[in-house]
């Protein structure tokens, strides 16, 4: 197999909000940082000789320790003033001349790289990909040279934004990828009456009672625990988060320290530590059944999804018999009343809740 150096560039947080409470690149996704997922996808394609990260010195450098993928490993920060384009010359000029692979870490667009042509010529590694099969995401080749020594792959920003319900599609095929059989722990306590079904893959620590169904690809992370007659289906549960009886989550990523009661949970994303409460429903579908626009900022996006359901930043706390209309996000440090129907965006740190008309009827003799 072919070898090359890989050059990750984390670039600051950007349109990732909710989820942006730090780079996306190294949120866990199924148990380890999600640029790990890409950088084992480019390990399967072509040998890594060399590793390189560059960021900006917002990110523990612990995060980079005990990656055993490449013979050679360098982390370096770097300002944030510094300008794209520089660092895109600094790496151009430190490895002219070798075969050499850089993207963006957060861009899990890279995941739908299936192959890797390098043997027509020694000192270049071209990338053969179709565009817009996922969302829009794309790969650009970007180079002024007929047959280069270096070959640019990232994020077009003038062509195409990263948003965070664009992670929904990705995660699935992160799990499609990675899923090709089950792997159960030793330690997980599973009910006999429970049932698993397709590839699943069940951390230890992991407690699974009694009429709960995991339908795979399913990712179910230490410490969690599956309550009665719940039902995961093709979903990310991450570690020491509590599932609720009588629960569904379809097609979802819950983070760690995600706590739920009964309820439905589709196609959405909680960041980390949101507690939910019983009763809670997330509407993913619109009734005309059209694809879901979001209300980004100023504007209104059309997502290309016709099923999305709600996505909470971390630090959530959501009253009983609650829900989200279909394309809703919800910031960091919110608190939801119960009863609420959420209908649009909620900042980070507001408190929302429905006020409610009583009235008293006089009762006749």
């Amino acid at each position: 197999m072919a070898e090359v150096d890989v050059v990750a560039v984390f670039l600051p947080k950007e349109n990732f909000w909710p989820l942006d409470s730090y780079n996306i690149g190294i949120r866990p996704l199924m148990g380890k940082p999600i640029f790990m997922h890409v950088l084992e996808h480019i390990h399967r394609l072509v040998g890594i000789r060399r590793l390189k990260i560059i960021h900006f010195g917002d990110i523990d450098n612990s995060i980079f320790d005990n990656i055993a993928i490449s013979k050679e490993l360098e982390a370096e920060k770097i300002g944030k003033q510094k300008e794209k384009s520089e660092i895109v010359e600094s790496i151009k000029n430190s490895y002219a001349g070798k075969p050499l692979l850089v993207f963006s870490a957060c861009d899990l667009g890279i995941l739908l790289i299936d192959n890797i042509l390098g043997e027509s010529l020694k000192n270049a590694i071209y990338i053969d990909t179709s565009t817009d099969r996922i969302i829009g995401l794309r790969l650009l080749i970007r180079s002024s040279q007929e047959k280069p020594s270096v070959i640019l792959v990232e994020r077009s920003l003038e062509n195409y934004t990263l948003y965070p319900w664009d992670f929904l599609p990705l995660i699935q095929r992160i799990l499609r990828l990675k899923m090709s059989g089950s792997l159960i722990s030793s330690e997980a306590q599973i009910s006999s009456s429970a049932n698993i079904i397709g590839p699943c893959y069940i951390e230890a620590g992991v407690k699974i009672l009694e009429n709960a169904t995991i339908k795979g690809p399913c990712y179910i992370g230490r410490g969690v625990i599956i309550g009665n007659n719940a039902l995961i289906r093709e979903s990310v549960i991450e570690a020491n988060s509590i599932i609720g009886a009588n629960m569904e989550v379809a097609r979802s990523w819950l983070g760690r320290f995600s706590e739920t009661h009964s309820g439905y949970i589709g196609d959405s994303i909680f960041s980390e530590n949101v507690h939910v409460g019983a009763g809670f429903i997330t509407a993913n579908v619109r009734l005309d059944r059209r694809e879901i626009k979001v209300r980004w900022f100023e504007r209104k996006i059309d997502t290309g999804l016709k099923k999305l359901g709600v996505i909470m930043g971390s630090n959530v706390e959501v009253g009983i018999h609650s829900g989200t209309m279909p394309g809703v996000l919800i910031g960091n440090n919110v608190k939801i009343g119960p009863g609420t129907l959420v209908f649009n965006n909620i900042p980070d740190g507001a408190t929302m809740y429905a006020k409610q008309h009583v009235v008293f009827l006089e009762q006749r003799s």
